[in-house]
């Protein structure tokens, strides 16, 4: 009765129990209970593998979207010096223009001041303006004949003055 014994029934009765079956269940019981733990700790082992995964990522997507926020700043903000850069050029250039401008308004007022000084000073000058004269004047083979008998007659009249001087 070493690997046996009695077991009471519900009947009331007695019945022998096998130890060594027992023992074999037990020990199917257990390995199916280790099998199904292992199975548990590896399904566990990867869904911690797969959050590690999933976590590192959504890491890697954060760093490389800070990465391109950096470079989208550092390209507006090199656009933005640029903009600043070609709007100083651009008042410079207005600064020129308007120095161009008035540079032009004294030149007028000279050019205008010349004829002036000429028409006294010349007669015939004041008698031809320049929106008289045929464009372009020069080689002086292409004034006029009527303005060289003019001015040959204005020669008789005034022998110092220079025809070439008129021109």
């Amino acid at each position: 009765m070493e690997n046996q014994s009695e077991k009471h029934t519900a009947s009331g009765g007695t019945k022998e129990i096998d130890w060594e079956a027992e023992e074999a269940g037990l020990e199917k019981t257990r390995k199916r209970l280790r099998t199904e733990d292992e199975e548990y700790l590896e399904e566990q082992r990867q869904a911690e593998e797969n959050q590690r995964a999933l976590v590192a990522g959504w890491e890697e997507d954060a760093r490389e979207e800070r990465e391109e926020d950096v470079a989208f700043r550092e390209a507006t903000m090199e656009v933005e010096r640029e903009v600043v850069e070609m709007g100083e050029e651009l008042r410079e250039a207005a600064r020129e223009v308007e120095e161009l401008r008035a540079l032009i308004d004294e030149l007028e007022r000279d050019l205008v001041e010349m004829e002036e000084v000429l028409r006294w000073r010349n007669p015939i000058f004041g008698a031809l303006r320049p929106r008289d004269l045929p464009l372009p004047l020069h080689p002086p083979t292409e004034i006029p004949f009527h303005l060289i008998i003019r001015a040959q007659s204005l020669l008789q009249i005034y022998p110092a003055f220079d025809i070439m001087s008129a021109f």
